[in-house]
């Protein structure tokens, strides 16, 4: 389980993939920047994200998504597009801009061998990555900006806290 903005961190599902999961399951707002679903900045950043961190990790992904502009004043209007990607990036079920439940019958196991024997030039993403070529700077205190400066207390105090609300066994 992972939420809202973490969508848009591929280092959260890659965490997920490498420890074994099959699935991930996103619950989040993502709201809208405007009013048309069908052109909609943020919504586009929606679906790309959801789809390519199921491809680039070839495992499964749900997500659940808040929809329309609830009657609080000032309220976001949500994206929606609660839905299941498949492995290869492929959408098997949405509910677009409306209430309802995304559902597909699905074989996961299936899903995950062909996208990693199969779809994407037969490429198993996640056994043919070149660890030699990068590695984790998790525990190094990288500032964000040039001129920004996070001490390394503060910087380990953050990736512990992260490390606890994303654990997974």
């Amino acid at each position: 389980m992972f939420i809202c903005y973490d969508l848009a961190f591929p280092e959260v599902t890659r965490e997920f993939a490498l420890k074994g999961a099959k699935i991930a399951a996103l619950t989040t707002a993502w709201p809208m920047q405007g009013d048309d679903p069908e052109t909609d900045y943020y919504g586009y950043t929606y679906d790309l994200f959801s789809r390519s961190s199921a491809l680039a990790n070839q495992m499964w992904l749900i997500c659940s998504n808040q929809v329309r502009r609830p009657e609080t004043p000032g309220a976001a209007n949500y994206y929606g597009h609660s839905r299941i990607v498949a492995p290869n990036g492929m959408i098997v079920a949405d509910t677009g801009y409306s209430e309802g439940i995304a559902v597909a019958t699905v074989d996961i196991d299936a899903g995950i061998e062909l996208a990693r024997t199969r779809k994407f030039f037969g490429l198993n993403l996640l056994q043919d990555r070149r660890l030699a070529f990068y590695r984790s700077h998790a525990s190094e205190a990288t500032p964000i900006f040039p001129s920004e400066t996070v001490s390394p207390e503060r910087y380990a105090d953050a990736v512990q806290r992260d490390a606890a609300t994303f654990a997974v066994r």
